[in-house]
């Protein structure tokens, strides 16, 4: 409320008070209420001011009592002044006041006044017992109604007292069922719905800290829910709504929280609600229970079921928001994701009945369709059929799930690793699940009721067609191999065959179905019965063929069924094709040719036909003339009659087609006398065929003149027959002309002959044939097409094509413009509009896409007349083909056309590419026969086929020739169009496959001419030749490296002079590279490049090439003229892809490199890889360095060089050498160190080279004068690796050297590359590396500064100090990755200030560490969420709001800052601390732990925080406190610590214990275990919550496992920790004794028996050491005696009752658990086996199990019949737990024979068994510690084991398969690879065979994808492979297996090569 306001109000006040009391009547005076509080009068003040309040008429009471003076606080001191503080006649009207005033505050919209928060607080605070009583059963409804009401609105007003309320006020389980209870449920203001308000308010205010806070306390929550469905309507909403919109869709409640509020209780209660009663139903309840269903107003029902609909729809169908999980296996990994779901889908009983409850389970089985398989189960009984509205309703929502499976959804979120039997097994759940499948089947086998077949036939094809769906999303997605997705095809047509009806049952249903049309069904269907059970039964065909092969299957009466059936309809035609389709696929004998039922059916498909080649009609007219046989190896020529047909018009088929179909019977009856005809035609053509002059069979004649070019080595086929007709052309002209007699044909008969003859023609490689044929039946074709066909002709001219094709038609103006020599534009051929760019062609090289672009060729959206049709589209493609191979047959093609056709062929194949992607054309899908072929060749679709018929065209094959010479000049133009199309080729065809399919004639062409012109070439026929095309054409067609090398082996060895060209210019002469030399050099780069590339690595073995080669470059190096590049850069690419030939490279090409006067950088490169590859090189190197001064002059070649020598060793390289080469650049490295110049590039590349020497031959005198230099230098220092290098030699040279300094030269040091590291951090970008290595060096700098005495002062005073305490700061807490800058900044402090020293700089930067913005995120770390519920706390301590980072660097300089100035730590950062803290063993939480001991050592009082809360706990408990000197009750109570511990971590601990943690915290940090708790720390805080001054239930201390941990503790190492845990059980026991829980006795048995066995062991406790097996044992032992209903309960019971003292020298109670009677014997075993598998840790735990015989039970057992899976597997765990202990392996190896033992387990083994890997580990431990142990027998015992072991790792292998991790591959490998090197050289040849080292790299390959290049390792040796003599760093799995799968094969081979 405003001042202005208050005042006001106040004046009108006083006013009323001067005015007699009478006079004012009834309007409520402020004044007189304060006077009243305090005069005695208080309730009757109180009571007014209430009455008021409910007055409209008296205004704002609450304000004018504010302006009056008053407030809440003057309220709530009342009850202070009251000595009976529960008075509920004073204190209900009391609270009820300050509940008006806090509402009226709310309702202003402003925060709650300061005085009324405080009142609050001091409600919570002073007079919790009062809230208590006034919420207990003593207190009236009134008054229960009162303070619920109050605290609601507490909650509402400020969240901060919402944390406030649940952290202090109570709810006991008798409370909250009172408060819970209906008691009068009518009432819209009872004590339930108050309750009910109360528990919203906290969700309402949307805070998600309350909300938080009120999840953990879900007893609150929960309690709510139960009785909602006798409640008011509008509390339903409330609380429906609410939990929706606050909880379940707020995105910062994670999803395990809302699983713990949303339990199956509470969604089974939510469930009821949708049979929502209503408060008037509750008493009917006990009257009259069968009028309960009826009472309830509808519309509120209405209401509460969709608030409750959309409640949990979110919850059981969101993933965002919901409870669900996502399980990627779909129910087929045997785990269940969504356990909870599933019982909502319990819940509700036949969902399909209520539209709400029906839309919820749907979209619940869509979403989680892990569960439909379960489902379908439960709602078996239903599916029973019957003629019912139930049976119906419950079939159509079956229908309904089905339908709406989303398979491309389900099938994109597969895991990569699933198998081809999960992905059948998923498949067949969700669609065609064999429960119903079966009882479809029964009941259509014996159909009684034609309503109730009707359905399930239209049940049976929804689950087809989802099944279709699947299969077909399946091979889109392509998650199996082909060969799989067969057999997967396979198993499920078998599957339907065994569970699916039947074809005759589905044939006898069609029956009934058709001569009952009109079935009287109570089902509404939306399509006829008839026409269901006609998709069915082509669904079925296409999903199962089998199941129609049937001989009851009649097609002529089927037909006339379907025909009858749907005669009238408007989609008549649809399915009489449909059926066709059916009929014609399954019954093709009645439908060949003579039969009765052919011509009919081709005449009506004819009719039906429409104008696109992409309908039904089409495909099935396809499959039906495909059957002819007329079209066999001519499938094109079947397209183009249709397509001929198609351009005729509708209405003037009749005729055409009545001829078509006579001709197609009569040539498929009479089929020889037309191919004779044919084959006549074809003789008299070939008299003037320019095909026969060329005699096509022998085109490559010219090209075979070199001998022994095998052509079975390319697999190539000869060229197809000029002739590609078959014999329907004649037999239709034949038939026609028949036809016609006499008469005249038609104009529409003369249209179609001529199209046909037209696109036959451009089909044809010539015309001559056709022409033949044709000019006998000249009356059918118009004078026009014979003109144009003639024209074709060998010595004729060419005309444009004429009618009938129509002047605008595409074929009419693409011949006028193909054939105008320019003069008209292919442009306009197709009408093209200018858009946006087609991205169908990405990666066509740039001048294609310039010209197209020009031309505006490449479009999205091209407007070209009705060119959509993908055969119209390569008709045309073929015309344009056909128009070039004549132009060049008759020499015709000139430079102008180029471009035409170039458009025509680009936008063609395009536009084709795109229309089959959007249509899904393919050209033979009626083929079946074809299915196969069609995956692997050129025919799979229409885009194929052009490609194929273009490069095996002969003329194409003829006139390509990219290397041509003067006599083939005319072929250039053909050739740069052939270049095109490849191009087009390669970047359109996906597959790889059928590419390589489609250019291997033009590729096999290519390597003939590339033959005949090197033979040209070497005998200098040929001088010069260009070469960009005939590289291009290297990587375009794809050659193989068989091909490559046999290229190479012919051209390498010619002469030398043949590789280089002269090019002569103005002034000089420039020798370069001849084509023959390019082609060389590209052919030794591509042979690399495709062997880097290829997964399947080829052996290949040139030295002939490489010795020629290397040849050549020693005579061309030698001629300074020459560039030489290419064949350098070619070779050296060669050669670091097949290291071997490095054998075959002479010594003398590394001296002619050396010698080059100008080397190139890949000169450079390749003498660097000779030496570095080759360690006999080096020798060469130092004789040509010493001899020829230029390579000493050449620094860019001398270095790269010389640091390969080095990295074989540093002795390698002659000394006097090293030091020449020292002198001569002394003075670059002296500037290099003092950067007076930038440094150059070749010192900056080669700094190992340079610090070696540096290091070697630097005096003393020179060290010093670069020192001085350094220390006067005040310029700028840039980084780089070579310049802190060379300073870290440097200076330790100076400090080893004892040389007189004034300061330590550390400090300088440090100094200069601290210096470095501030202007790096300063620039916008900065190398991370860089950034590491630098702080890595000033780190190392500072712990190299031994002596304590050294002086940093100058350090300390340097602007360069200041600079950098800032910015680190800055970064350091604010940038990710730059934790480092901190880690400096500590080791800086440490030597810079003094311990205790307080300086100001160190004041300062603590100040400045707890003032930066992100210094909370950083501390609290990962979560740093919580951080954002403190904001009270953080402002109040440090001044500042919160933000986020890793807190391990800051901890760790606050550690060094504290300890410098101790004065710093005050109790008020204790809470951050213990907020930040975990109770780990993570590195933060061990670097608080001591931050905190050095608070309290330095006499910081924790008192205040005892006992300590940590991690969110903390945050909540403290951020609630405004100061931490408050009374005890705000201390945090035992149960609430407990609570922190959880049974995850708890459990990890147990497992993992650390048993060398020592109680004190030291310096010595233990290793990083974030999920184990620290016993340094929890053992003191049990001391504390166990002290005799606490009230502890000890119930609470054992349930959560306090106990345990606390046992475990009796195990560790340390006396301490064993002391200290003695200590907690003493103080438990203290407790337990004065306890009064049923389980008193039990425990306290427990402990003396404990004590008792303690004592038998040694009367001296503090040196009693149980081993740790023991101590797990009762550490577990305690968590299950803890719970009556586990099933070790009552042994553990028994066994801890019956003995006084426990046993601790043996493994308590091994055998009676092993060998248990008990009907839950299993988990008694397994118990005892995962306690000595977790317990065998160090040698007291071996020798225990070894005394009592355990290993001899467990391995005996192991092969035994009674031996469980799951025991087995736990056996091998404590054996591999075992080995890894150092006594007890060399035992069990000697001893128990653990090597035969599992020798005899692998055998019986299968591939993939799960005991493999744990076979795995056990080797790869015992060899481990074999290896490792210290023990005299050592080496007898390797001897004797190693063979052994390589045997047992050799049998393991078999066992492996395809599913295994990468991470077991690598211990595997590394395993094999130790035994390897350890093993000797003659048994390794004999247990590791060749076959076996090949087998591994096979294995490795598949799971690892690649295995680099350990193939050509294992064929070649490694003598001149990279090896790495280090450990990679990764920490990737793939990477490590590949590197230790390296190691392997080059271990494998050193051990051979010394055993031969």
């Amino acid at each position: 409320m405003t001042t202005k306001k208050r005042k006001s109000l106040a004046n009108n006040d006083v006013a009323e008070n001067d005015t007699p009391a009478e006079k004012r009547g009834k309007y409520f005076s402020a004044n007189w209420f304060r006077d009243n509080l305090y005069n005695g009068n208080e309730i009757k003040a109180l009571k007014s001011f209430l009455e008021a309040c409910k007055n409209k008429e008296e205004g704002d009471v609450v304000g004018g009592y504010f302006a009056a003076g008053g407030d809440a606080m003057e309220i709530i001191k009342l009850l202070d002044r009251k000595t009976d503080k529960i008075n509920l006649l004073f204190t209900v009207p009391l609270l009820s006041v300050l509940n008006q005033i806090i509402v009226s505050e709310m309702r202003s919209g402003e925060e709650l006044h300061r005085s009324t928060e405080a009142a609050c607080r001091q409600l919570l605070y002073s007079h919790l017992d009062t809230v208590h009583f006034m919420l207990g059963a003593e207190a009236s409804s009134h008054s229960r109604r009162t303070i619920l009401t109050l605290l609601a609105a507490m909650v509402t007003a400020n969240s901060q007292l919402a944390k406030e309320v649940l952290a202090h006020v109570n709810f006991p389980p008798s409370e909250l069922k009172q408060l819970t209870t209906h008691r009068k449920p009518q009432n819209k203001n009872n004590t339930r719905t108050c309750f009910i308000r109360f528990i919203m308010a906290f969700l309402i205010g949307g805070d998600v800290h309350v909300i938080k806070l009120l999840t953990d306390k879900k007893d609150l929550l929960i309690s709510v829910i139960p009785g909602l469905v006798y409640d008011h309507v509008a509390t339903v909403t409330l609380v429906l709504s609410t939990l929706r919109t606050q909880l379940l869709e707020n995105t910062h409640i994670t999803k395990t929280r809302k699983m713990n509020v949303f339990n199956t209780s509470l969604v089974h209660n939510l469930l009821a609600l949708y049979d929502w009663i209503g408060p008037d139903g509750h008493w009917s309840t006990v009257k009259n229970k069968l009028k309960k269903n009826s009472l309830g107003n509808e519309d509120d029902k209405q209401l509460v079921g969709l608030a409750l609909h959309r409640l949990l729809l979110v919850l059981c169908t969101s993933h965002k928001y919901g409870v669900i999980f996502h399980d990627k296996s779909i129910g087929t990994s045997g785990k269940k994701y969504n356990e909870l779901i599933e019982t909502v889908l319990e819940f509700m009983n036949q969902p399909w009945e209520d539209e709400l409850r029906r839309e919820l389970t749907l979209k619940i089985l869509v979403t989680c369709p892990d569960l439909f398989r379960n489902f379908v189960t439960r709602i078996h009984s239903y599916l029973k059929p019957r003629n019912s509205i139930s049976w119906f309703k419950t079939v159509k929502f079956l229908k309904e799930v089905i339908s709406s499976m989303n398979a491309e959804a389900y099938l994109k979120s597969q895991d990569s690793s699933f198998s081809k039997d999960q992905l059948t097994s998923m498949i067949k759940n969700l669609t065609v699940p064999s429960t119903v499948l079966r009882m479809a089947r029964k009941a259509i086998l014996t159909p009684d009721d034609m309503d109730v077949c009707y359905i399930l036939i239209e049940l049976l094809l929804t689950m087809l067609n989802g099944l279709h769906s699947f299969m077909s999303s399946l091979e889109k997605f392509q998650l199996l191999s082909q060969r799989d997705l067969e057999d997967m095809k396979a198993t499920i047509q078998t599957y339907l065959m065994e569970n699916s009806p039947t074809g005759e049952a589905l044939l006898l249903a069609w029956e009934k179905a058709t001569s009952h049309p009109k079935a009287k069904t109570l089902a509404p269907t939306q399509q006829s019965h008839p026409l269901a059970l006609l998709d069915l039964l082509s669904l079925l065909h296409q999903c199962c063929p089998q199941l129609l092969d049937t001989d009851t299957f009649d097609s002529r009466t089927f037909l006339s069924d379907v025909q009858r059936v749907f005669s009238g309809e408007e989609d008549e035609a649809k399915h009489v094709i449909k059926a066709l389709q059916l009929l014609v696929a399954i019954d093709k004998l009645t439908f060949a040719p003579g039969k009765t039922m052919f011509e009919p059916t081709l005449s009506l498909l004819l009719s039906l036909l429409g104008s696109s080649s992409c309908t039904p009609a089409h495909m099935t007219l396809c499959s039906l003339l495909w059957e002819t046989g007329l079209f066999e190896g001519s499938e094109v020529e079947m397209l183009v009659w249709l397509h001929c047909y198609m351009a005729i018009s509708q209405e003037h088929r009749a005729e055409v087609a009545r001829i078509l179909v006579q001709a197609v019977t009569h040539v498929a009856t009479h089929t020889g006398m037309y191919l004779d005809m044919v084959t006549k035609a074809t003789e008299l053509a070939k008299e003037d065929d320019w095909t026969s002059r060329l005699d096509v069979d022998n085109i490559f004649d010219e090209l075979m003149e070199v001998e022994n070019i095998t052509q079975e080595s390319y697999d190539y086929q000869p060229a197809p027959s000029a002739v590609t007709l078959g014999p329907l052309l004649p037999g239709f002209l034949h038939v026609a002309t028949e036809h016609l007699g006499d008469n005249e044909p038609s104009p529409e008969l003369i249209n179609f002959s001529s199209y046909v003859v037209v696109h036959l023609l451009h089909s044809q490689i010539s015309s001559s044939t056709l022409y033949h044929i044709v000019a006998e039946f000249s009356m059918l074709l118009p004078s026009s097409v014979l003109t144009y066909v003639q024209g074709w002709l060998p010595k004729s001219s060419p005309v444009p094509l004429k009618k009938p094709f129509k002047p605008r038609s595409p074929e009419r103006k693409l011949s006028k413009a193909l054939l105008s020599l320019g003069e008209s534009s292919i442009h306009d051929v197709f009408e093209m509009k200018q858009v946006t760019t087609d991205n169908h062609i990405n990666g066509i090289n740039e001048n294609s896409k310039a010209m197209l672009l020009k031309n505006s060729i490449l479009n999205d959206s091209m407007d070209i007349l009705s060119l959509k049709d993908p055969v119209h589209l390569m008709l045309l493609f073929k015309e344009s083909l056909f128009y070039l191979c004549q132009l060049i047959s008759q020499g015709n093609l000139v430079e102008c056309c180029g471009d035409g056709f170039r458009q025509a062929f680009m936008y063609l194949l395009l536009e084709m590419n795109k229309t089959q992607i959007e249509e899904g054309m393919s050209l033979i899908s009626f083929n079946p026969a074809n299915v196969k072929r069609r995956q692997n060749s050129s025919q799979g679709n229409l885009l194929g086929h052009c490609f194929k018929h273009t490069f095996m065209h002969p003329t194409i094959l003829y006139s390509f020739s990219p290397v041509c010479s003067k006599k083939y000049v005319s072929n250039k133009l053909p050739t740069e169009l052939v270049l095109h199309l490849v191009e087009i080729a390669s970047r359109l065809i996906k597959d790889e496959t059928l590419l390589h399919f489609s250019l291997q004639p033009i590729r096999h062409k290519f390597i003939n001419l590339i033959t005949v012109w090197f033979k040209g070439y070497s005998k200098n026929k040929i001088k010069s030749h260009a070469t960009d095309d005939l590289l291009r054409l290297v990587d375009l067609l794809q050659l193989d490296i068989k091909d490559i090398v046999s290229l190479l082996e012919l051209m390498a060895p010619v002469p030398t002079d043949l590789l280089v060209s002269s090019l002569r210019n103005s002034n000089s002469i420039c020798t370069l590279m001849s084509p023959l030399g390019s082609l060389l050099s590209h052919l030794l780069s591509r042979a690399g490049i495709i062997h880097q590339l290829s997964l399947k690595k080829v052996g290949v073995i040139l030295q002939n090439t490489v010795e020629s080669v290397s040849e050549h470059l020693i005579v061309l190096e030698k001629r300074t003229n020459v560039d030489v590049t290419p064949l350098e850069r070619g070779l050296l690419e060669f050669l670091e892809s097949f290291p071997h030939h490095l054998a075959y490279v002479s010594k003398g090409l590394l001296n002619a490199l050396l010698k080059h006067p100008k080397p190139q950088l890949s000169t450079i490169k390749l003498a660097t890889f000779l030496v570095e590859r080759n360690k006999q090189f080096i020798s060469v190197f130092e004789s040509q360095a010493s001899k020829t001064t230029s390579v000493i002059e050449t620094p860019e070649l001398l270095f790269p060089v010389l640091s390969a020598a080095l990295a074989h060793g540093s002795d390698t390289v002659n000394e006097d050498f090293l030091k020449s080469v020292y002198n001569y650049y002394i003075t670059n490295i002296h500037e290099a160190v003092i950067q007076i110049t930038k440094t150059p590039d070749w010192l900056k590349q080669n700094s190992t080279a340079i610090v070696l020497l540096v290091e070697r031959f630097m005096e003393s005198d020179t060290s010093k004068r670069l020192y001085e230099h350094l220390q006067t230098k005040q310029a700028s220092r840039t980084y780089d690796d070579l310049y802190v290098l060379l300073l870290k030699k440097i200076f330790d040279n100076v400090k080893s050297q004892n040389i007189a300094l004034d300061e330590n030269p550390r400090v300088l040091q440090t100094e200069i590359f601290l210096d470095m590291l501030l202007k790096m951090c300063k620039q916008k970008s900065q190398d991370m590396k860089q950034v590491t290595d630098l702080a890595a060096a000033i780190c190392e700098c500072v712990n190299s500064a031994e002596e304590t005495d050294v002086s940093w002062k100058s350090l300390k005073k340097s602007i360069t100090w200041t600079e950098f305490r800032k910015l680190a700061l800055k970064l350091g807490l604010a940038k990710k990755g730059h934790f480092m800058l901190l880690d400096v900044m500590s080791k800086l402090c440490e030597v810079l200030y003094r311990d205790g020293c307080r300086e100001e700089q160190v004041v300062t930067l603590f100040q400045m560490v707890l003032s930066h913005s992100q210094f909370f995120n950083v501390v609290i770390g990962s979560a740093s969420n919580k951080w954002i519920r403190i904001p009270s706390l953080c402002v109040h301590v440090f001044g500042m709001p919160p933000s986020g980072g890793l807190p391990g660097s800051v901890i760790q300089l606050l550690l060094v800052l504290v300890k410098k100035a101790p004065s710093l730590m005050t109790s008020a950062h204790v809470p951050v601390l213990l907020g930040a803290y975990n109770a780990s063993l993570s590195t933060s939480d061990q670097l608080i732990l001591r931050l905190l001991k050095s608070y309290e050592h330095a006499g910081v009082s924790l008192h205040e925080c005892r006992p300590y809360l940590w991690g969110e706990a903390a945050v909540n408990h403290y951020s609630v406190r405004s100061d931490l000197a408050q009374s005890l009750w705000r201390q945090p109570n035992i149960e609430q610590v407990l609570d922190l511990l959880t049974a995850d971590n708890l459990a990890t601990t147990l497992k993992y214990f650390p048993l060398n943690r020592n109680l004190e915290v030291c310096e010595k940090l233990h290793a990083d275990a974030p999920n184990t708790y620290d016993p340094a720390f929890l053992l003191p805080l049990f001391s504390h919550l166990l002290a005799p001054e606490n009230l502890s239930r000890t119930f609470r201390f054992h349930r959560r496992g306090a106990l345990a941990l606390t046992l475990a503790c009796l195990g560790s190492n340390c006396e301490n920790v064993r002391q200290a845990a003695f200590h907690v059980i003493a103080r438990f026991y203290f407790h337990l004794e004065a306890s009064t829980g049923s389980d008193k006795k039990v425990w306290v048995q427990f402990i003396n028996a404990i004590g008792g066995g303690i004592c038998q062991i040694s009367d001296d406790v503090q040196s009693v050491q149980p081993p740790y097996i023991v101590a797990l044992f009762l550490a577990r032992a305690s968590l299950h005696v803890s719970n009556p209903l586990h099933p070790m309960f009552a042994p553990l019971h028994n066994y801890i009752s019956l003995k006084s003292a426990l046993n601790l020298t043996t493994v308590p109670e091994f055998l009676a658990l092993f060998h248990s009677s008990d009907l839950n014997y299993r988990v008694h075993r397994h118990f005892i086996l995962e306690v000595l598998r977790d317990g065998m840790k160090q040698k007291d735990d071996f020798e225990i199990s070894h005394k009592n015989v355990i290993y001899k039970i467990l391995l005996s057992f192991y092969s035994s019949v009674i031996a469980d899976k799951k025991s087995k597997l736990l056996i091998l765990e404590i054996v591999e737990s075992s080995v890894k202990i150092p006594e007890a392996a060399p035992l069990l190896v000697s001893s128990y024979g653990i090597l035969s033992w599992l020798e005899q387990i692998i055998q019986l083994l299968k591939p993939g068994d799960e005991h493999v890997n744990a076979i795995l580990h056990i080797l790869a431990s015992l060899w481990n510690t074999l290896v490792n142990s210290s023990s005299s027998s050592k080496n007898n015992l390797f001897s004797d084991v190693s063979h052994h072991t390589l045997l047992l790792l050799l049998d393991l292998f078999t066992k492996f398969n395809l599913n295994m991790s990468p991470k077991e591959l690598d211990i595997y490998l590394g395993t094999v690879y130790k035994v390897l090197s350890l093993q000797n050289c003659g048994k390794v040849v004999d247990a590791m065979t060749f076959t076996h080292m090949t087998s591994i790299l096979h294995f490795s390959k598949e799971i690892l994808g690649s295995n680099e290049d350990c193939e050509d390792l294992l064929r070649f040796g490694y003598q001149f492979y990279k090896i790495s003599s280090e450990d990679v760093k990764e920490k990737d799995d793939f990477v490590l297996a590949r590197y230790n799968l390296r190691r392997l094969t080059i271990e494998w081979l050193n051990q051979t090569r010394k055993s031969d």
